[in-house]
């Protein structure tokens, strides 16, 4: 597993999770084809290859996509601290997390004959709740 961390953070400004309590979580899966990276872009963006746009409302704070290969590459996003409530960061913890690892672990057991193109999950925190967005290119 790598683990980059590409920039340094405003003052008022965290990610939604340290990168100890990520490496735990994906400890038990093929470390040597997932990649982490914070803050390598302030803001998600969609790519251009994606046909079927999903509708994003909230704030992204992270997106994994996994290659033709079946490389994972997590990457996440700096949040403002004032809109970083309790609740998004043990909703976080819950749900989000969970939701990336079954997601990964997916990817990971898929049959090469079953790999189509990159496929990402989107995860986004509407201020509420979490939303989760899947999405395919070639």
């Amino acid at each position: 597993m790598k683990v980059n961390v590409y920039r340094n953070l405003n003052t008022n400004e965290r990610y939604i999770t340290s990168k100890k309590l990520l490496t735990t979580m994906l400890e038990p899966f093929d470390t040597e084809n997932i990649h982490i990276s914070f803050g390598l872009t302030r803001e998600f963006s969609l790519d251009e290859r994606c046909k079927k746009k999903p509708t994003i409302t909230g704030k992204v704070f992270l997106a994994a996509t996994c290659s033709r290969d079946k490389d994972i590459s997590v990457s996440l996003f700096p949040i403002l601290s004032q809109d970083l409530s309790v609740d998004a960061i043990k909703g976080f913890v819950t749900t989000a997390l969970p939701t990336l690892c079954k997601w990964i672990e997916e990817q990971a057991g898929k049959p090469n004959t079953a790999v189509v193109g990159h496929e990402q999950i989107i995860v986004e925190w509407s201020g509420e709740s979490y939303s989760f967005h899947q999405v395919t290119f070639l």
